[in-house]
């Protein structure tokens, strides 16, 4: 298997931390490690660069790790936080040959046609406009770029649901709530794991510690990361609750799978 490396780009949820015109402990703190971009994440697998969402940081987020080419971007669901940087893929899509593939499930397919028609209207590059193509996939099935096998699965997330990803021994699974039965089977034997975690209290549309807690059980304790965390969350404070194995991401982190 190809030596292989992810990168947390952005670890924090949907309002960001900090969040604007909060003074909460968290917002007001130094540690650089509880400051957090929208989620989103680089899978690096041998020469092949995957983006795993692209969120409203997206800019901030490529000029902190020195981005210069992406290969592939996969769309998590069409939520604001991790589709609103598409714009911003313009200057890594229009110096390719061929459009940037952008793999989606069918109804996040139909979503971004709707909220950036400008973009997928056709397939032709245009100056000015992110020179992408939409890929659909059906969860269950292997997708990707030539020469990397990624499986899809799906995870309720509110009213919809948001896609999880597999490669090899690690999965990648953002914005859940609950994972049914036969997602959690596409998960048997992963060795490490990204994974939602929004806060200690419970959340209607998001997994909270006890929940993130109890499916890493569920999977036999792999070393886990969680993202995708509020500002309620301290990260030396919170960390320091943790079990063995599991750790909170933080922006620019990267680990090796």
């Amino acid at each position: 298997m190809s030596e292989a490396k992810l990168t947390f780009l952005g670890t924090g949820t949907s309002y960001g931390v900090p969040m604007i015109g909060c003074r909460c402990d968290v917002c007001v703190s130094t540690d650089p490690r509880n400051v957090r971009s929208r989620c989103s994440s680089l899978l690096e697998i041998g020469d092949l660069r995957i983006l795993l969402d692209v969120t409203p940081d997206f800019r901030s987020q490529a000029l902190a790790v020195g981005l210069d080419r992406v290969d592939a971007v996969v769309i998590t669901h069409v939520h604001a936080d991790h589709v609103f940087g598409l714009d911003d893929l313009r200057p890594l899509s229009l110096g390719r040959d061929e459009p940037l593939p952008v793999f989606a499930d069918k109804a996040s397919c139909a979503e971004l046609r709707q909220v950036f028609g400008y973009v997928f209207r056709d397939e032709k590059k245009r100056m000015g406009i992110p020179y992408l193509s939409l890929q659909e996939i059906t969860p269950g099935d292997v997708f990707g770029p030539a020469g990397v096998d990624l499986l899809g699965f799906h995870a309720h997330h509110g009213r919809g649901h948001s896609l999880g990803i597999r490669w090899g021994d690690f999965a990648y699974l953002t914005d859940a709530k609950e994972i049914p039965r036969e997602s959690m089977e596409n998960l048997d034997g992963v060795q490490v794991l990204a994974l939602d975690m929004l806060r200690e209290e419970p959340h209607a549309t998001h997994m909270c510690l006890q929940e993130s807690l109890e499916v890493v059980r569920r999977l036999g304790d792999p070393p886990t990361w969680f993202i995708h965390m509020g500002h309620e969350v301290d990260h030396v404070s919170l960390g320091t609750k943790l079990p063995e194995g599991v750790q909170l991401a933080h922006d620019g982190l990267i680990i090796d799978l």
